[in-house]
């Protein structure tokens, strides 16, 4: 499993490098954000155990998550133990780490999420709208933690003061706990068996810190810590809830107002005599012509290549299916539901799937690619 991994990387890379980190951490910020640079902008279309350990290691988060976790664990070790002495000490750093990967998964997925969010809220479902809801929450406590946690800064702040704010490094672990599970409950819903041992683990690791952590804590501040973190916990699904209602209310009145525009355009098209049998198919009424025969087309979905076959009989699409693919579920399976448009629609202009938007674009897009290939097969 990608989390285990990773975390085991995080563990060996923290005892491994924890020496030149301590003295020289400068290089090893600097290496952090050319890798996630590099790495995104490499292609999806990369397969193998690069693409599905090292790739999505950083593009999923789950490293930065790591880091964190590393983090997270030092401050349940037992005071003066030689893996405190080693750890301790570059703590800071750690954070720093994990803070630049955290924010280079946002940015990656952000730049088709966040700005979904904003411009076409109503094309995502549930789950990704709270997802995003909670990383924009997420990184709002990040980046200034992140900022604090350079020496430089620190030293100029009083000592009492940033102890507390850095107390809402908890609240985020509580929130990033959450956040996983937003991504992860539905899938283990739906019986799929990748989800359930993701939720397993991840919440054996989260319950085994919130238990250590809580046994080192006085008992006022453990209620008090616990408090702020719940707090946290409920203002992110007020405001998650919110932001649904307001979508769902927005989409009902768009919806409102198509019904409406669709039965003038129905009630226009009855009054001209419109023949709907007339038109023929799409590729008819375009004045395309696709050639019979089986075209394979490529596309890029959420987890890399998906290659696409379409068959053309009598001039139409026949049949449509996924061949390489990783894709997760229940994304996949959701996103199936555009092939059963596209054969009714006989075209590939149609939109993507609500709640599996990257999965189902890569396979219009494979289709598309297809039937331009019949298209030309066509014209030869």
């Amino acid at each position: 499993m990608l989390f285990i991994f990773s975390l085991a990387v995080a563990v060996l890379f923290s005892f491994i490098a924890a020496k030149m980190l301590r003295k020289h951490p400068w290089p090893f910020y600097i290496s952090t954000i050319l890798l996630c640079t590099a790495l995104a902008f490499i292609p999806k279309e990369t397969t193998g155990f690069f693409n599905d350990y090292i790739l999505n290691m950083f593009r999923r988060g789950t490293i930065g998550t790591a880091l964190f976790v590393v983090v997270m664990y030092m401050a349940t070790l037992k005071n003066g133990s030689k893996a405190m002495k080693t750890l301790m000490p570059i703590r800071g750093q750690l954070s720093i780490m994990a803070s630049i990967m955290c924010l280079c998964h946002n940015i990656f997925f952000g730049r088709t999420y966040f700005i979904m969010m904003f411009t076409k809220p109503d094309a995502m479902s549930a789950v990704q709208l709270a997802a995003g809801v909670i990383s924009i929450i997420l990184i709002a406590i990040m980046l200034p933690l992140f900022i604090m946690s350079f020496p430089v800064i620190r030293k100029k702040m009083n000592p009492r003061k940033w102890k507390k704010i850095q107390r809402l490094a908890y609240v985020y672990y509580g929130l990033l706990y959450v956040h996983i599970m937003v991504l992860m409950i539905p899938g283990t819903v739906h019986g799929y068996v990748e989800y359930a041992v993701n939720i397993t683990v991840y919440s054996i690791v989260f319950a085994t810190y919130a238990v250590l952590r809580l046994r080192k804590t006085k008992i006022n501040e453990g209620k008090k810590l616990l408090f702020q973190i719940l707090a946290a916990v409920a203002a992110a699904c007020i405001v998650t809830t919110g932001w649904n209602n307001l979508i769902t209310a927005s989409c009902g009145q768009e919806s409102e107002e198509v019904d409406g525009a669709s039965e003038t355009v129905h009630e226009e098209t009855e009054a001209a005599g419109t023949d709907t049998e007339a038109a023929g198919t799409s590729s008819a009424s375009t004045g395309t012509v696709w050639k019979d025969g089986t075209y394979t087309g490529k596309g890029t979905g959420y987890g890399g290549k998906i290659l696409v076959d379409v068959d053309i009989v009598d001039g139409m699409i026949a049949d449509i299916r996924l061949q390489e693919n990783k894709e997760d579920e229940p994304y996949r399976t959701n996103a199936m539901a555009v092939i059963d448009t596209i054969l009714k629609e006989q075209t590939y202009e149609v939109d993507a799937v609500s709640g599996a938007t990257s999965t189902s674009e890569g396979i219009i897009t494979g289709v598309r690619r297809a039937l331009k290939e019949a298209e030309k097969a066509a014209q030869e």
